[in-house]
């Protein structure tokens, strides 16, 4: 499976926050890759820029587009 839209990754962020536990970046970052059944390499795959994941910029996304939520993430 390609790396979804960062649309299709606000819900279940949303979702696993919902417990309103502080949560770990990285361990987002698996949870989602989990979650949306990603091989390693989808989770691999660079963004044309060559400057980060594909998978790390469609979490960015659903972090800034959900900014209260911030707070339940450490980097």
């Amino acid at each position: 499976m390609a790396v979804p839209g960062y649309q299709d990754f606000m819900y279940p962020f949303l979702k696993q926050l919902e417990d309103r536990k502080e949560y770990n970046l990285q361990n987002i970052y698996i949870i989602l890759a989990t979650h949306f059944k990603l091989t390693e390499e989808d989770v691999a795959e660079i963004l044309p820029s060559g400057k980060q994941t594909l998978l790390v910029n469609r979490v960015g996304w659903a972090r800034t587009g959900k900014g209260k939520n911030r707070r339940f993430i450490r980097r």
